[in-house]
């Protein structure tokens, strides 16, 4: 009986659910001030070593680390002139972009004006524990550049949260490049979507999905309706794109 007893508790560990997930909406945030409009298909996102969210934003023409709930621009100055007339004209032909490096804890990040010389930096973490971003060449970059794993998601980890869990997207059919970002298990079963919260809502940004390193946070761009605050009035056609932060609980 007592060894029966036992391979019962066992089994029991064994078949029971390992994890319960609970998601919460943490922040909805804005672009960085700009007059030119919302995000876009280019904008990138990534958590640095310390838990910082960055954004590479094109009609912002920079690369921004948020702090206190403020999008704070990592490159005062460029070394090229027109570069940073565009920062401050906030014209519309820049670009920027952001990967991942093959040195652990370090981003890639350059920026470019139409045919003009592109600038390279490297962004990291210093001592202090503040994210910096450092001016390097094309060679340091081209040497250090991760490919095809970009804007975020690590080698390591790629889409995985903790505890077999994993982050999947699911395309709609709407003849757009959208998607569902959903949390499966190991087998696949939809623990949880990301657009429920927000009505008629999908991503489109998919390089500003990412995960912090502790994978207790899930950064993304979500396009979505307003809500009609009125019965009598018709829906609102105007669609909303903010980044979101989740914030996940495991319960073991």
């Amino acid at each position: 009986m007592k060894l029966l007893s036992t391979l019962s508790f066992i089994l029991f560990f064994l078949t029971a659910p390992l994890t319960a997930l609970e998601v919460e909406v943490e922040q909805i945030l804005d672009v960085p001030p700009n007059s030119l409009g919302t995000f876009s298909s280019s904008d990138a996102a990534a958590y640095a070593s310390n838990d910082q969210l960055l954004l590479a934003f094109s009609n912002g023409f920079n690369l921004f680390v948020l702090e206190d709930n403020q999008w704070i621009p990592l490159i005062d100055e460029y070394r090229t002139p027109q570069y940073n007339n565009q920062r401050l004209l906030e014209q519309s032909y820049g670009v920027v972009y952001l990967y991942n490096s093959i040195t652990s804890g370090e981003f890639l990040y350059y920026a470019q004006i139409g045919m003009i010389a592109k600038e390279y930096y490297r962004v990291f973490v210093d001592e202090s524990g503040e994210v910096q971003a450092e001016l390097v060449n094309k060679e340091y970059y081209d040497s250090h550049l991760l490919r095809y794993l970009s804007r975020g998601w690590s080698l390591e980890n790629g889409m995985q949260l903790l505890n077999g869990l994993r982050i999947e997207l699911t395309p709609l059919e709407m003849g757009l490049q959208a998607y569902w970002p959903d949390i499966v298990d190991a087998e696949g079963n939809k623990v949880y979507r990301f657009t429920d919260e927000f009505s008629e809502a999908f991503v489109e940004d998919i390089l500003t999905i990412t995960a912090n390193p502790s994978l207790d946070r899930v950064a993304m761009v979500i396009s979505f309706t307003k809500e009609c605050e009125e019965a009598y009035l018709k829906p609102q056609t105007e669609r909303f794109r903010k980044l979101v932060i989740f914030k996940l609980s495991y319960d073991e």
